[in-house]
Formats: C-alpha cells, structure tokens, sequence
C-alpha cells in the first residue's frame, strides 16, 4: 500500500499539469476508443447486405445448360424406307454421330407464402440482437470506467486522509516536544507520537 501511495504522490508531482477529468469525460473516451464501437456500423452493413440477398429472391432466375456427346453408333432408317423415300427425291440421312443440346431455365417467383418476408425480418432480428449485444458490451465497460475512476477518488481521498494524519501527528509531535522541554509531558508520549508519525 506504501508502493502504490509512494507511486502516486511522485505522479502527482512529475505531472502537475494533468488536468481532472470528469466521469463522463473518462466515460465516452473510453467508448470511443474502444474497438467494438466500430461493430454497430459493420453489423448494421452485415444486415443491410443480408436483407438484400434475401430479396434477391423475388428476381427471376435464369440458368443456362449446353451438352455435346459423340455416338459411336446411331439408329437410321430402314433400308427399304431409304429406297422408297430415294425413288421419290427425298435423300433421307440418319442422325448425326454428333449431337448438341442447349437449355435455358427461367424462373421466377410468383407467391411463397411469406418466405421471403420471414427470413428477412429474422435477418433483421438477428442485426438488432448483435447491435444489442455490443450495447452490452458497451455497458460493462462503462461499469469498468465508474469502477476505476471511483477507486482513483478513494485512493486520492487516502492520499489526503494520510497527509492531514501526518501533518496532525507532526504538529503533536512539535506540541509534545514543546511540553516535553518545559517537563509536563512524558519522554514515553514523545516517542510513542513519533513512532506513529514515522509508520504513518
């Protein structure tokens, strides 16, 4: 306890011109320079990104496909057909060993019976327990800072109470001696005064 009040009474005169702050001084210094504060502005972004992703889902939605695959053997007409067909003009070919398919799929969301709207309320329900949750966090801190700056106050009150004892035990120090001298106090007195203004 004698380090710590040591400690503080050479603070105190290596830094006169420190000057005191208030609780909601050290309060708000403390929120804004504390690193979850810039939290509330990333979750409220987080948020407003997921709720939008989720909307998406009112646009339509398109996806393409392509295919190609080589046979290596294909059905073809009958021979006799290919004749009849031949005797009229019509030159008939099988198909080709070749083939290509391309696809498009569109689609679009008509009613989901409130899906949507749902996940995205439960987005935002999520975004306002997070912003919550750093308020917490926020608030402990706060705690801390009261915590501290009235354990200042107290040490600072005992730095005070021990001066005003030493300065009184020095002054009944200086009155004993002074008796002491005349003979109307004990040598016993003295010493014990002394004693506790050196332990003091």
């Amino acid at each position: 306890m004698r380090k710590k009040l040591l400690l503080l009474s050479v603070l105190a005169v290596l830094f006169p011109a420190v000057r005191a702050q208030s609780l909601e001084e050290c309060r708000q210094a403390a929120e804004q320079n504390y690193p979850i504060i810039r939290q509330y502005d990333l979750i409220a972004r987080t948020t407003e990104l997921t709720v939008r992703n989720i909307q998406k889902a009112w646009f339509p939605q398109i996806s393409v496909t392509a295919q190609g695959s080589y046979q290596n053997k294909v059905t073809a007409w009958p021979e006799n057909l290919q004749g009849m067909f031949a005797q009229m003009g019509i030159q008939l070919q099988g198909l080709s060993r070749d083939q290509y398919k391309v696809g498009i799929d569109v689609r679009q969301t008509l009613f989901d019976g409130g899906t949507i709207g749902s996940r995205r309320e439960i987005a935002r329900g999520e975004g306002a327990v997070q912003a919550a949750q750093t308020e917490v966090d926020l608030y402990k801190i706060g705690q801390r800072v009261h915590e501290m700056y009235f354990g200042l106050l107290l040490l600072d009150g005992q730095l005070r109470l021990n001066a005003d004892v030493n300065a009184l035990l020095r002054s009944n120090e200086a009155q004993l001696a002074a008796m002491l001298k005349n003979g109307t106090a004990s040598a016993g007195d003295f010493e014990n005064v002394k004693a506790e203004r050196l332990s003091a």
